[in-house]
């Protein structure tokens, strides 16, 4: 309805489901010369390249990268009516949920805790942690490889590990901004790795994930 409203004519309205809040939201940021010149511009141009753009920033406009990298402001419009009834149902099973997460972290950390050079996130006496992700942070000077050389270990044997989150001053997205501090947030970036952490890992995954990090200490 807003790119009618705009004078922008879609042949098949099922290819735009999130078209319209990107589209309004550029077109508020424009004066009306601009405005006028944007909309000229976008009837020329094919539906599949903007809607190709609109579905990048609905999602996050999440970079190409191991990482989250972002080079430009993205949005997070994912969940529908359904997901979010979905989620409201796996409320019953939070309980079993947080109890497998928080066994697996004990897991990695049971056959890890003896390598110098890795560490783990303590548990404060005051709270009790849900372990949505298992991370451990590599100190390279005293395991010998470096988080990434162990995330590329981990992917050759087709098992996925990311990064910590990148700081925001970091982002490409946001670099132009002043900042103060981030050393330890860049230390963390640097030797952070979050290990594989769904409920449905068996001893076995475990046992495998491990392996091939013992096999990078020297």
């Amino acid at each position: 309805e807003a790119l009618y409203k705009n004078g922008i004519k879609i042949e098949n309205p099922k290819l735009v489901y999130h078209a319209p809040d990107f589209l309004i939201k550029e077109l508020q940021k424009l004066d009306n010369e601009k405005k006028n010149a944007s909309l000229e511009n976008i009837k020329k141009k094919n539906n599949e390249e903007w809607i190709k753009k609109a579905r990048f920033l609905a999602t996050q406009a999440r970079d190409q990268a191991p990482h989250y990298q972002h080079s430009e402001i993205g949005y997070n419009y994912r969940m529908s009516n359904l997901l979010a009834a979905v989620a409201v149902a796996q409320l019953e099973t939070l309980q079993d949920r947080v109890r497998r997460r928080r066994e697996i972290f004990d897991g990695y950390q049971k056959r890890l805790q003896d390598l110098d050079g890795i560490s783990f996130m303590p548990e404060a006496n005051w709270n009790t942690c849900t372990r949505w992700l298992s991370v451990i942070r590599i100190d390279p000077r005293k395991f010998g490889s470096d988080r990434e050389q162990i995330r590329l270990a981990l992917e050759a044997a087709d098992i996925e590990s990311r990064p910590v989150w990148k700081p925001l001053h970091q982002q490409p997205a946001l670099k132009h901004l002043r900042m103060f501090g981030g050393r330890v947030s860049d230390q963390l970036f640097a030797e952070g790795l979050c290990l594989p952490s769904g409920t449905a890992m068996s001893d076995a995954d475990l046992d495998r994930v491990c392996d091939i990090l013992r096999n990078r200490k020297s």
